[in-house]
């Protein structure tokens, strides 16, 4: 036996040799993305596997950058001892608006900046936007409106007038008076214009609106979706949750599935809603129709939720649309994904409802790509920083 003492303390340490692939290029991925974590001499070192037919590198190192933004802030925000003795009671209601409105750029918090307001698409979250401002001013604060139903699982409201009314409390919560600046990707989008009528409403000045891939038709043509009106819940299920679980249902005995939707049905007509997607989440889990390794219940739950509100959402809003809603009047700028047009025709022609497009431009690639565009992430930047009165 050897005895490894102090005086060895340097015989190991970790192989500067490449160790070649450490899985076989033909073998299937349990996970899209694996991300591996070691802390070697006090520092912290991640390592993203992927497939490269699934994401390209740019995507990868945008997705890694957002990543160690938020883990910075986190670790920022751990070791700042001021933030520990500086927190105050708040009740439920204060608590739920922290939740919703998230701090993606401090910047300039004295008044005499204008900051900008990201909505949330229908996932509900805004991460994506940590990466597209980035090259925006420092000194512009940006902050992030996250879906109640992050916070709120029984949150149901489906008339976009009245969120319209929600977000611009929470807004004017934080920004008193205007001008206003406002961004939205995707249901985002929406969401922006419709709070822009809101604050105009009110007398308030929007002075910038940014549409990114925003349609009244869902780009990704998820609008098939159908609300609980229209369709049965085991029919909104398998098409929010995707072709692997409903392939795997289909092939299930008939005897098994027959139970499944009269406890299902049974459920939601004496408990509501919330309660039969809680079972199904758990149901379709346990039955394994779904790789647990990349899903749980919690994110099942969740994207069932926010996809049903946003189609809700949609559906009541196209509708007050239809009907000749009055334009609004602020400075419009509208960015569309190739993949989202129809024969070069935008999916939404939203100077029908904007009377003040500024421009509308369009860059490759799809709905998700977009939201990675360096490009548009520079010219989003420079529009912002001289509507602020900042340059960069």
């Amino acid at each position: 036996d050897t005895s490894l003492g102090s005086d060895n303390k340097n015989l190991w340490s970790l192989s500067k040799q490449k160790t070649g692939y450490n899985r076989s290029p033909e073998s299937q991925r349990s996970n899209a993305i694996d991300l591996i974590g070691r802390v070697d001499d006090g520092c912290l070192h991640m390592t993203w596997q992927y497939s490269e037919a699934l994401h390209s590198k740019a995507f990868i190192e945008n997705l890694a950058e957002q990543y160690n933004a938020i883990l910075s802030d986190l670790i920022k925000h751990c070791l700042d001892a001021k933030s520990s003795l500086t927190v105050k009671p708040s009740s439920n209601n204060d608590d739920k608006l922290n939740e919703q409105l998230q701090t993606i750029q401090k910047g300039d918090n004295t008044g005499s900046v204008i900051p900008l307001f990201c909505l949330h698409h229908r996932g509900g979250h805004t991460l994506e936007y940590r990466g597209l401002v980035k090259e925006v001013d420092d000194k512009i604060p940006i902050y992030g409106i996250q879906s109640q139903l992050l916070s709120n699982p029984s949150y149901n409201e489906s008339d976009m007038t009245v969120v319209a009314k929600q977000y611009a409390n929470l807004i004017q919560g934080n920004q008193s008076k205007g001008p206003y600046q406002l961004l939205g990707w995707s249901l985002g989008g929406v969401l922006a214009r419709a709070i822009t009528q809101e604050l105009e409403a009110r007398n308030e000045t929007v002075s910038f609106l940014g549409l990114i891939d925003s349609s009244l038709v869902d780009p990704n043509q998820e609008s098939k979706v159908k609300t609980k009106e229209q369709a049965s819940l085991i029919e909104n299920l398998f098409e929010v949750f995707g072709n692997e679980a409903k392939i795997s249902y289909s092939v299930l005995e008939s005897d098994v599935q027959s139970q499944f939707e009269q406890t299902l049905n049974q459920l939601y007509a004496e408990s509501g809603e919330l309660q039969a997607v809680d079972y199904a989440c758990n149901w379709i889990i346990q039955t394994g129709l779904i790789d647990t390794e990349v899903i749980d219940t919690d994110y099942l739950r969740l994207r069932y939720l926010t996809t049903m509100q946003s189609r809700r959402l949609i559906k009541s809003y196209s509708s007050n649309m239809n009907s000749g809603p009055e334009k609004i009047n602020a400075a419009t700028y509208i960015w569309w994904a190739e993949n989202s047009l129809k024969n070069n025709q935008a999916p939404t022609a939203w100077s029908q409802y904007c009377s003040n497009v500024v421009q509308q431009q369009q860059y490759p690639g799809g709905h998700f790509d977009i939201m990675q565009n360096i490009t548009l992430a520079n010219e989003l930047a420079t529009l912002l920083n001289a509507n602020s009165g900042l340059e960069k």
